[in-house]
């Protein structure tokens, strides 16, 4: 069952006619299972990321459950369409991708496959990551506490985002009255501010993320992801360099 969700309830609709079911209570406190999803636009870099990752059942398509959403078709992936995404580029030279990701989120409520599962994961199509890697580094954490896990550093940044089922629980009620969207903010500086003002701690972790375009940055077996990787090519080689680190 899931659809149109109205808080407490999963709703799966079929054309006018909606069924709702009480929404099952968040998993086990220790529940290290991993609902993932990404975006991938259906033109430019992204498809043909998103389709080996696909081919191959890496990054999102290694989860428990996964989700895709897109602006187009992607077959043979599964994926949801959202219509048109408009993005546009902004001011400081990246995409103003917020309102895509509004829209993504609403996505992720209504399809409801987040409750099954003790941890919600985001990241992008050019992110190289291991989803088992990120549970061992969730040990200390429970999946009902009010918590994400980001990348360390100054800004909250987008290739992986982490959020506990209790988080995502706060945020389906409440990020449509309490985190507007302004318009002239990335996705990743959004959701940081969304995540302040619903009080969900931060927990950092310097391990969660290397942020550097060559492939050789990504001979690690801790770090759980590696972005950007924009190409079939580079994509593999961070792959391959990061299975066989200790």
């Amino acid at each position: 069952h899931h659809g149109n969700m109205t808080i407490g309830q999963i709703c799966h609709s079929s054309g006018a006619v909606a069924t709702c079911c009480p929404r099952p209570p968040l998993p086990a406190p220790d529940d290290k299972s991993l609902y993932c999803w990404m975006v991938s636009m259906s033109n430019g870099v992204e498809p043909v990321l998103t389709r080996d990752h696909y081919k191959s059942k890496h990054s999102i398509f290694a989860c428990d459950a996964w989700s895709v959403y897109s602006d187009g078709d992607l077959s043979p992936v599964p994926a949801v369409n959202m219509g048109e995404f408009d993005s546009g580029w902004a001011s400081w030279g990246s995409w103003k991708n917020t309102g895509v990701f509004l829209k993504a989120w609403d996505a992720v409520f209504h399809e409801g496959k987040w409750v099954l599962h003790g941890w919600t994961v985001k990241v992008d199509p050019d992110t190289v990551w291991f989803p088992t890697r990120l549970q061992w580094h969730l040990k200390s954490y429970g999946s009902h506490d009010l918590v994400y896990v980001r990348n360390a550093g100054a800004a909250f940044l987008g290739p992986i985002e982490v959020f506990s089922a209790g988080t995502v629980e706060r945020l389906a009620s409440r990020m449509k009255q309490d985190c507007p969207y302004f318009g002239e903010s990335g996705e990743d500086g959004w959701i940081g501010d969304c995540l302040k003002v619903l009080k969900i701690e931060m927990k950092q972790d310097q391990a969660l993320l290397t942020n550097d375009r060559n492939p050789a940055a990504c001979n690690n077996g801790w770090v759980v992801a590696f972005h950007p990787f924009k190409t079939l090519d580079v994509y593999g080689q961070c792959f391959g360099i990061a299975s066989t680190a200790h």
